[in-house]
């Protein structure tokens, strides 16, 4: 099984809602119809250090995925909160991801550095052409995903389940 984060799409209409309905929160986690997401299964963990370029990084637009926001009430499955970005720091984080392309992503690959990092999941023994394939996928449908919400003005949640 193991971790997984999902990243929502969330038109404001819901957006309070889900800081103020714990019941409305975890349905709209568990009912993937209810809201506009992608998973980024367990490619969350090298994803941000692609990004970032450190696993433990905690700041900035681009450490969205594992830090920033606000923790919605009652989301906690057992590895923490959802968090929500406001239309504002949406846009930021979109700005941040529309500056990285396919190359500039992937030149933060380093398999000994995540490996010493323990990045999950570890499995950068894999042939780095299978893992670019991979997390190059699941790069262009999060930059997709938030450049959307940022479009219309929708704040973003990330969830790690």
């Amino acid at each position: 099984m193991g971790m997984s984060t999902d990243v929502y799409a969330v038109p404001q209409s819901e957006a309070a809602r889900l800081l103020g309905d714990r019941d409305f929160a975890r349905r709209c986690v568990a009912n993937d119809s209810v809201l506009e997401h992608i998973s980024l299964e367990k490619a969350w963990h090298g994803l941000h250090y692609l990004l970032t370029g450190d696993a433990s990084l905690e700041s900035g637009p681009l450490a969205f995925i594992v830090a920033g926001g606000t923790e919605v009430p009652g989301s906690d499955v057992g590895y923490g909160t959802a968090r929500i970005f406001s239309p504002a720091e949406t846009a930021e984080i979109s700005a941040a991801l529309s500056d990285i392309d396919d190359e500039a992503l992937w030149s933060g690959f380093d398999a000994d550095a995540m490996n010493e990092q323990e990045v999950y999941p570890v499995i950068w023994d894999e042939p780095e052409e299978d893992l670019k394939e991979e997390y190059l996928f699941y790069f262009h449908d999060l930059k997709k995903l938030v450049a959307a919400a940022a479009s219309r003005g929708e704040s973003v949640l990330v969830f790690l389940t």
